[in-house]
């Protein structure tokens, strides 16, 4: 490699490298790259040939290639080869993935379609083993389950980094054997385990982080960030679709002058609107430098602190010989706008165009036929029905709030007619259902929710965190049944229905999850259907986003899965009624 005659594949010149190891920026520096690898800074110059491609970053920025320490790649909408795509746009060429979205509805075997898919994307994807499918046994159904004989037999493959968020927090404190097997077996194998503690403070988090896991990405505020950096932990500050946490978390860490050293950004969840609109990480480094954070430092908490956690820093995470060639060059440290990228030594991105042409991967027909409802739904179906014959009842209400994953118990009288229970659009009530779709038990569990103010219609989509069984809100019951029976026809996705017609809709045939198409294609089918979403009065930017962790039972308050309303703090279902 260093002989006088090797010629370079590319050669960046004049450019001001940003060296995250040192906090400097060393102003026209050259950057020789040969095949996937850095080989050379500063110097080099003589191994230029004339097969040798030489970008010019005059009066620019040249940075490490981002890194997502923690996404779930389903959450965009998008297959993970169009996730690519859009990624390595916005700068990112390394995420870190938690595949128990599709592990909760295809098991391993979706698990390893991903896997297999991830191979030859100019995207570095690192895989995590779901530690929790199904999140809980006794409050929902999944799909699917990933067992600690399947954990053990996945850690030794070296696609797989680790063990993904241990979400099952009690499963740690109560010591229970499949959960505490899972962490041992990542222990035993050298490989990390991530953690998922909302929350969670003194001694319980003190057993929790003795018991093996290194890290958290649930931290709302400042002050629990600062507790779990004290335990060791890594903290994931995170700035996703649906959780915003990176104002309250990092305005108090500069305050207080705590040291970033063990943090860094994460997206955990982004779609398709966002990725399109605002970026990926290079919006989040606009927030974090408009919050106050100095540039280089918010570049290395996308760079050096992820790659350094994940212990990779070997190979990415700065730009230094021995290093994968993911570089990105910006215009500036304000704006951050992404011009041209190499990721592997690959030009992906040059002058903001995209050189990689879309593909249709091709996927088994037991990944896209995934929706499993036996019967036709309608209106009755439906209903909610009063334990009493009084005129009115008390009923516990799901109150959600947009950029917030957590939930709010309510409690609100509402009107019995022919001992139906009644939804009040005028208060923003709504019903809620939430359909098994795995062709296992076929139930529903039912309630009602506050925080979408519909005022008509319903909506509904197969994305449910964690299980993905159906969800659907409305105002009526006659388009709830119209809304959820169309996700039935496409084998998932999300529909809006309106006095009976469903008016738009977006199929996610990939596991009920993801669109199988271009992610261009995919934006405008959204922004249709977001825009007759409209028409119901609901005012939030997507409110399928939020209607996805309704059914979550492992996040405070209050949750409704196909079994029923969940008490998340009591870990149990209770009864609708008070």
């Amino acid at each position: 490699m260093f002989d006088r005659n090797v010629k370079l594949d590319f050669f960046v010149e004049n450019g001001w490298l940003v060296n995250v190891l040192t906090g400097e920026v060393l102003e026209n520096r050259g950057i020789g790259i040969l095949g996937t690898k850095i080989c050379f800074l500063e110097e080099g110059k003589e191994h230029v040939g004339g097969k040798t491609c030489v970008i010019d970053a005059s009066d620019k920025y040249v940075v490490p290639g981002f890194i997502d320490g923690h996404i779930h790649v389903e959450s965009s909408f998008l297959s993970l080869s169009e996730f690519a795509r859009i990624a390595v746009l916005h700068g990112t060429t390394s995420v870190f993935v938690d595949p128990h979205e599709i592990g909760n509805v295809l098991g391993v075997r979706g698990v390893k379609l991903m896997v297999n898919e991830s191979r030859n994307l100019p995207l570095k994807v690192f895989f995590e083993i779901p530690s929790c499918v199904p999140s809980t046994r006794e409050l929902e159904t999944s799909g699917a389950e990933i067992t600690i004989k399947d954990v053990k037999n996945l850690l030794k493959k070296e696609e797989f980094i680790g063990l993904a968020e241990v979400m099952d927090v009690q499963g740690v404190l109560n010591e229970e054997k499949e959960v505490l097997g899972k962490i041992l077996a990542a222990k035993k194998e050298r490989k990390i385990v991530e953690g998922h503690a909302p929350g969670l403070r003194g001694k319980d988090l003190s057993k929790y982080v003795f018991l093996g896991v290194e890290s958290d990405h649930e931290s709302i505020s400042g002050e629990e960030a600062v507790l779990k950096l004290r335990m060791g932990m890594w903290v994931e500050v995170r700035e996703g679709s649906v959780m915003k946490n990176m104002e309250n978390i990092l305005k108090f860490l500069l305050e207080k002058k705590v040291s970033l050293e063990r943090c860094m950004f994460v997206c955990d969840d982004r779609d398709i609107k966002d990725l399109f609109e605002s970026g990926y990480l290079d919006h989040v480094l606009r927030r974090g430098v408009k919050l106050g954070l100095d540039p280089i430092e918010s570049i290395s908490m996308v760079t050096i602190h992820p790659a350094a956690r994940f212990k990779l820093d070997h190979v990415i995470g700065s730009i230094s010989p021995g290093r994968y060639a993911d570089l990105v060059i910006l215009k500036n440290l304000k704006d951050f706008e992404v011009e041209t990228v190499l990721a592997n030594g690959e030009l992906v991105v040059f002058k903001r165009k995209l050189l990689l042409n879309y593909r249709v991967p091709k996927y088994p027909k037991w990944a896209l036929e995934t929706v499993k409802v036996k019967k036709k739904l309608y209106p009755q179906d439906f209903q909610v029905l009063s334990p009493s014959n009084e005129e009115e009842v008390g009923v516990h209400v799901i109150k959600v709030s947009e950029g917030e994953a957590y939930t709010e118990k309510v409690i609100k009288k509402l009107e019995v007619s022919e001992k139906i229970v009644l939804g009040n659009p005028e208060e923003d009530i709504a019903y809620a259902g939430v359909i098994e779709r795995h062709g296992k038990t076929g139930d529903m569990g039912k309630g009602f929710v506050k925080g979408f103010n519909l005022h008509k219609g319903a909506l509904a989509t197969s994305i449910a965190h964690d299980s993905h069984n159906i969800i659907v809100i409305g105002t009526n019951l006659m388009d709830m049944a119209s809304a959820a029976n169309k996700i039935i026809e496409m084998n998932g996705g999300m529909a809006v229905s309106v006095e009976g017609k469903v008016t738009a809709s977006v199929e996610l045939k990939l596991a009920g999850l993801m669109s199988l198409d271009p992610y261009e294609k995919l934006y405008g089918k959204l922004t249709a259907l977001l825009d007759k979403v409209k028409v119901t009065g609901c005012t939030m930017k997507n409110p399928f986003t939020v209607m996805s962790f309704l059914s979550l039972p492992v996040i405070p308050e209050l949750r409704l899965t196909n079994k029923g309303l969940v008490d998340v703090n009591e870990s149990k279902i209770i009864s609708l009624f008070v």
